[in-house]
């Protein structure tokens, strides 16, 4: 395993920025431990996209009866950017394959996680390039890209010198200005 890759939403982006770490899956929204769910994919999972209305695209029922392309730049106005935190997973001992995984022979002996891998077959997700992490995952040494209409850009390098966190920006983004605009994003969509 190479780089894996964490998808997310801009509307989560700032939350994760400010505690430093992706929070895993609580128990309430899946059973089984709690894992930060990732993948060798190099685009989003169609089983981890949000269901977007508007784009009958993103529902997985529409995806089941026929798969079909998905317009991740106008998933991305929808939801506040498109995003993936890139992690080295060398360097990142906590992520495991999800093949061979405690986890994964624990979860596949539920129904529920029968019919999550059957489904993210069906509609074209790699499964077997899934990876997890148990607990929150820190970001420190890993990558924010977003996706552009060039494809995935670089925005922000997250590390630690002399044991303070560092982040390197690219392209002229400024961190700030990304979690004000997430927090934003979140309250239109929430309340």
């Amino acid at each position: 395993m190479k780089n894996v890759y964490h998808y997310t939403k801009g509307y989560c982006i700032g939350q994760i920025l400010l505690a430093k770490q992706i929070e895993p899956m609580t128990k309430g929204e899946l059973p089984g431990d709690n894992l930060v769910w990732l993948t060798r994919e190099e685009t989003y999972p169609r089983t981890a996209l949000p269901a977007i209305p508007e784009l009958p695209e993103t529902l997985m029922m529409n995806q089941l009866q026929q798969r079909q392309p998905v317009d991740l730049l106008k998933v991305a106005e929808m939801v506040g950017g498109v995003w993936r935190f890139v992690f080295d997973a060398g360097r990142h001992p906590q992520i495991k394959s999800w093949y061979g995984s405690y986890q994964r022979n624990k979860y596949v002996k539920t129904p529920f996680g029968q019919v999550a891998e059957r489904l993210a077959r069906q509609v074209g997700d790699q499964v077997d390039y899934w990876a997890v992490a148990q607990g929150p995952l820190s970001i420190v040494g890993a990558r924010l890209q977003q996706l552009t209409p060039q494809g995935w850009v670089d925005r922000v390098s997250l590390f630690k010198q002399q044991g303070e966190l560092m982040l390197e920006e690219f392209g002229g983004v400024n961190t700030t200005k990304i979690i004000n605009d997430s927090i934003r994003m979140r309250r239109v969509l929430f309340g």
